[in-house]
């Protein structure tokens, strides 16, 4: 093998050496090092069998979309869904199916869109989402699941309205409250220590898929019922929201943050004595047929 090969390069350009040449470092001093494995998932394989399915195991599809931009109207140029399935303690049982498909935006795609996804307008000319297949691996309504579903559902259902149930595993989760520093998928998941290559959309499905496997409990929590606690006219305890992991939304000028059904009570009580003058805590009811649109 030619290791010059397994060298990269950093985003800032730094050439770095293949991971091999770090091993008498490592037996040297093997607190000095953190070991990053490459996700065990590839498109190729599947399907891949983990355990034997049970009835009670339970079917998610993975989702996510590329785009021209970040902007309502942007398109979809790259589709791509998993269907999976888990068993009740969260561990992965069997990826099943994938389907990944190119589409034509209906204009040229942005240099700096091609940049980070490396799909050109070669790629996707002439080519369509093809929606017998997405309803195919949609069938017996699974639960949809991606990382910012704030994004990928409205544009997901601007080529196919729906009203499947959703589930977004970077909003859904309180990832700083587990110890995580940032709720980006790559992140999460060098925290675990692994790493994939991202920016492409089966990459993307892969990764949320190996995600809710490796972190315990984290599947339970994205199915456990919620409310959201919303916060109106809180200029004054501002700070105190956010360093409890509360989201401000701009064009509704409030703060909220997503509760177990259980504990909102306790945090409604908790608010209530620092609500004064205009502001007010109520809970809100979600509903993951019509959340993240």
């Amino acid at each position: 093998m030619d290791y010059n090969t397994l060298m990269w390069v950093t985003p800032s350009g730094i050439q770095k050496q293949p991971s091999n040449s770090y091993i008498k470092g490592i037996s040297k001093r093997p607190e000095n090092f953190r070991v990053l494995e490459r996700l065990p998932l590839e498109q190729n394989d599947i399907p891949i069998t983990f355990g034997e399915p049970q009835e009670s195991d339970i079917t998610l599809v993975v989702l996510d979309c590329e785009t021209t931009g970040l902007g309502p109207d942007d398109g979809i140029i790259e589709l791509s869904m998993v269907r999976c399935r888990y068993d009740q303690s969260g561990k992965l049982v069997t990826v099943d199916e994938e389907l990944s498909m190119l589409q034509y935006p209906g204009r040229p795609i942005p240099p700096a869109v091609v940049e980070i996804t490396g799909i050109t307008d070669d790629m996707v000319r002439g080519k369509h989402i093809d929606k017998t297949r997405v309803s195919e691996i949609l069938r017996d309504d699974p639960l949809v699941v991606a990382h910012n579903a704030k994004f990928d559902r409205p544009r997901f259902e601007q080529i196919f309205p729906s009203d499947y149930r959703w589930a977004c595993t970077m909003d859904g989760i309180s990832w700083p409250m587990l110890g995580y520093a940032s709720a980006k998928l790559g992140a999460l998941l060098q925290s675990e220590g692994w790493f994939f290559n991202a920016h492409r959309a089966m990459a993307d499905c892969l990764a949320v898929v190996w995600l809710l496997h490796v972190v315990p409990d984290s599947l339970q929590t994205l199915l456990m019922p919620s409310v959201e606690v919303v916060v109106e006219g809180a200029y004054e305890i501002k700070d105190t929201l956010k360093s409890r992991g509360y989201k401000y939304t701009p064009n509704g000028k409030y703060w909220s943050k997503r509760f177990d059904m259980s504990k909102a009570d306790a945090e409604l009580d908790y608010l209530k004595p620092l609500c004064v003058y205009k502001s007010r805590a109520y809970t809100r009811e979600i509903n993951p047929r019509t959340e993240f649109r």
